[in-house]
């Protein structure tokens, strides 16, 4: 015969017979009362906590705005610093010295023998000329490349340095010339310019001149024959 087995809440032995313990649904049922009790308080904490902090926010913005300087820009102070800062970056070039009577670059040989004879006998235009000579060349720059601005290629077909020429007819002496001698070096005698070095400058730049002479009229002459040569096809 088998002995019946009982069960207790201790799970305390009844007699000789161990009783296997049930289980607690009364403290599971209890322990999930508080837990869902602690979740409720610790919501509505965070909530509250969230609250204040808001509240508190604008307080601590305006206590913080009396430490910052804000400037309100309107539009036409916009633009007045746009333009500050362009003219800043993009600086406007300074308008070149006038020469009373002429125009550069000059554009033909009779021009360039009227500003000779008016720079020799008018002292105002002299110095208008050498300070247009000072604003062309900057100190880095050469006497070469620069030239062109003074004098168009055309104006200086009759002159060289020295006024001698092995081919063609003679030309006229830049040497014997205030224009081309005395002004200049005055002009850029800051620059390191001496006689020397003026000479090398206007015979390099009447070579290059003569060059593209050269070249104008090989490309003119070969314009021609390509023209015919179209026209006899």
């Amino acid at each position: 015969m088998t002995d019946s087995i009982t069960y207790n809440l201790r799970g305390v032995q009844n007699d000789t017979k161990f009783e296997r313990p049930t289980k607690d649904t009364s403290c599971s049922a209890t322990q999930i009362v508080v837990r869902k009790a602690k979740q409720l308080r610790e919501s509505r904490e965070s909530d509250e906590a969230h609250s204040k902090t808001a509240k508190a926010e604008p307080i601590e913005a305006e206590e913080n705005s009396q430490h910052l300087q804000i400037e309100f820009i309107d539009e036409d102070e916009v633009l007045a610093m746009a333009a500050a800062e362009s003219a800043y970056r993009f600086p406007a070039k300074r308008p070149l010295p006038l020469v009373k009577g002429f125009n550069f670059p000059i554009s033909d040989e009779d021009t360039v023998e009227l500003l000779e004879a008016t720079v020799q006998v008018n002292a105002q235009v002299r110095e208008e000329y050498i300070n247009l000579l000072k604003a062309k060349k900057p100190q880095s720059v050469k006497v070469v490349n620069i030239f062109h601005a003074l004098f168009q290629d055309e104006a200086m077909y009759g002159y060289n340095f020295s006024g001698i020429c092995h081919r063609g007819p003679r030309r006229k002496a830049m040497q014997n010339y205030t224009i081309f001698v005395d002004c200049m070096l005055e002009a850029w005698q800051e620059h390191g310019i001496d006689e020397t070095a003026l000479k090398e400058a206007l015979s390099l730049a009447i070579k290059n001149i003569n060059g593209r002479k050269r070249n104008r009229k090989y490309f003119a002459r070969k314009k021609i024959r390509n023209k015919n040569s179209n026209h006899n096809v």
